[in-house]
């Protein structure tokens, strides 16, 4: 979860996900996310890479949320999931993804209370990163006076 504390955005991306196109236009809002580039990347590591190729932010602190598995019946994938606090000074590339990669990311901020509107009206259909701004409406207070 990206949150731009100087404007209380949060920043997302927006791909395309053809998994998702039979139920909508494939189109979805999600936190910038990503793989492990080696087996030896750590996950603050690989997040950090993540959000400056998709969204241009270079990431100084992140705390970690949860780490959680996306569907342990079906798959061992696990989800590390990540708070990061950013400023307009963090802005030092254009983001978007990599075309080497075929991604195709736009990155979009959404004002905070806006996203949490987004997400009750189940706008938002990600699970990572429903439980990303579920976590932010909690710590909000926290959020705004601590900016971290």
């Amino acid at each position: 979860m990206v949150y731009d504390v100087d404007t209380d955005n949060v920043i997302f991306t927006e791909q395309f996900r053809h998994a998702t196109y039979e139920h909508g236009d494939g189109w979805l809002l999600e936190a910038p996310a990503g793989m492990f580039d080696t087996v030896e990347e750590a996950p603050d590591e690989a997040m950090r890479r993540e959000i400056l190729e998709e969204v241009g932010y270079e990431v100084e602190e992140l705390r970690h949320i949860t780490t959680f598995y996306l569907s342990p019946g079906g798959t061992s994938e696990r989800i590390f999931l990540y708070y990061a606090a950013v400023s307009s000074t963090h802005k030092i590339g254009v983001g978007g993804g990599l075309i080497g990669e075929g991604e195709d990311i736009r990155a979009v901020e959404i004002p905070f209370r806006t996203a949490i509107k987004m997400l009750y009206a189940g706008e938002i259909k990600d699970a990572k990163t429903i439980i990303g701004l579920q976590w932010m409406q909690m710590h909000y207070p926290e959020l705004r006076l601590r900016g971290n």
